[in-house]
């Protein structure tokens, strides 16, 4: 293909010649380092109106799905600045709202919020919580798809779950995601089936499904029922 194109130019007089792009290591950009130089220019990401519209259906999924978060202790993985914990905050009456993020600089911002009855803490999602830190609902907004291993994180956040309690996990259809910066693209199909490879059926209810008409997002609700 290439010796067409410079055969095609060369009618013309012009020398083609072909540069080689490098491309971004997606790994590199997602590390500790670059996030908290991320958060620190862009303190005010996801506070966009796009944003708040997003987090605001996330709430109302939550209501359709038969989900009532009044009085109920609820975490955020990947909390980032807050945002959703702020907009979460203000659909529902929760008893304890709780925020990890492994990027400190991304804590800082979120403790500025501040948001009823919430505690940020610096937490690797990689890394189990100590085994009495529990939740009735637990979320991930937009996390796992710049994460490595992301299969290690969606374990780790099924123990964290009390009985009866909800995993509510969602990330862009990669079907219409060109993110340089994202690591996975999964298309509904392919959600599925990571999430039934590493969730058993038989202790969880699973739901899993577009978030949005515009099919931009897919969602997972994970319920444990043992």
């Amino acid at each position: 293909m290439r010796t067409l194109i410079r055969l095609f130019f060369s009618i013309f007089g012009y020398n083609v010649y072909f540069v080689k792009r490098s491309e971004p290591d997606t790994v590199q950009i997602n590390n500790l380092e670059n996030q908290n130089r991320a958060w620190l220019k862009n303190y005010t990401s996801f506070e966009n109106e796009d944003s708040l519209s997003f987090y605001k259906s996330i709430c109302k999924k939550m209501i359709d799905l038969g989900f009532d978060l009044n009085d109920k202790t609820v975490c955020d993985n990947g909390c980032g600045n807050g945002m959703f914990l702020k907009v979460l905050s203000q659909a529902f009456q929760v008893r304890k709202i709780v925020g990890y993020d492994f990027s400190n600089e991304a804590i800082v911002l979120a403790q500025k919020k501040n948001i009823v009855n919430s505690i940020f803490k610096v937490h690797d999602i990689y890394l189990p919580l100590s085994e009495g830190e529990k939740y009735d609902f637990v979320f991930c907004t937009e996390v796992l798809e710049h994460l490595e291993f992301p299969e290690t994180a969606l374990l780790n956040m099924l123990k964290m779950l009390n009985i009866n309690g909800v995993l509510f996990i969602t990330v862009p259809n990669g079907r219409f995601d060109f993110y340089n910066g994202h690591i996975n693209f999964w298309s509904i199909s392919s959600w599925k089936v990571f999430i039934y490879k590493f969730v058993d059926g038989t202790n969880y209810n699973i739901s899993i499904n577009f978030m949005l008409k515009d099919n931009q997002h897919l969602y997972a609700m994970i319920e444990r029922i043992k």
